[in-house]
């Protein structure tokens, strides 16, 4: 049960698209991540595009979407945030929080979803998801830490120096046969993939072509969930503006 990016992302995609094949299966859909590249740092945006490749030499037809981070009751993205805010020393800002991205929130996927799913042209497509809007990892904590009422907690850490914090456990990790318990984000694995700015590429087929409108994620239901980390219930909070 300690899975690699390689097993994951790619053997048990590949998997998965051959046996929907070899039964018959007229739409089968593939959720990727935007980031994912051959070129990328990350060994999970490396593998992801590897899987997509897999996929589609298995399943030719098949839907395949790319989704920036998304956000929802259940997100790792804001909730993540709020929970390190909340509970932790610090959190890492890794060479303070510049890089971009453009969280999406899941509802609107779920539209595309069915949207695709209407139209047959959609198969053998790749489709790209964002919000309306790209910020950068600093930009998202602050608004967590508002959203939240708590003081910052943000700490400026320079990549490498986190790279290595992570690499007693990381050995650790090398040797056993189980995880160890961490936050995905105090990871150098994490750090990697901050390397790369999950903005979706203009170019690519994605809300527009589909008449969808993305919901801004900074306000209204889309960030409702956040407020539950508030220090003493909904309605409070350590800190007022």
């Amino acid at each position: 049960w300690k899975y690699s990016f390689e097993k994951v992302n790619v053997e048990i995609a590949e998997t998965i698209a051959k046996a929907a094949k070899e039964a018959g299966v007229e739409r089968f859909y593939h959720m990727s991540c935007v980031g994912a590249s051959p070129d990328a740092k990350g060994l999970k945006f490396q593998t992801r595009y590897a899987g997509e490749q897999a996929v589609k030499a298995a399943f030719p037809e098949a839907t395949i979407f790319r989704m920036a981070p998304m956000v929802g009751v259940e997100d790792r993205l804001l909730n993540s945030y709020a929970f390190m805010t909340r509970r932790m020393p610090y959190l890492p800002l890794y060479d303070g929080g510049k890089s971009k991205m453009q969280p999406v929130w899941v509802h609107d996927v779920v539209k595309a979803f069915v949207e695709t799913l209407k139209y047959e042209g959609t198969k053998g497509k790749l489709f790209e998801f964002g919000g309306p809007e790209v910020y950068t990892v600093k930009e998202l904590v602050t608004l967590v830490e508002r959203t939240i009422r708590e003081p910052s907690g943000g700490l400026h850490i320079p990549s490498e120096l986190g790279r290595m914090l992570d690499a007693p456990r990381s050995f650790l990790q090398s040797q056993i046969p189980f995880p160890v318990p961490t936050h995905t984000m105090l990871t150098a694995d994490h750090i990697d993939e901050l390397e790369s700015d999950l903005v979706v590429d203009q170019e690519a087929l994605g809300f527009e072509s589909l008449g969808i409108k993305p919901s801004r994620i900074d306000q209204g239901v889309p960030i409702e969930h956040v407020r539950f980390w508030r220090s003493g219930g909904y309605d409070f909070g350590s800190t007022f503006e």
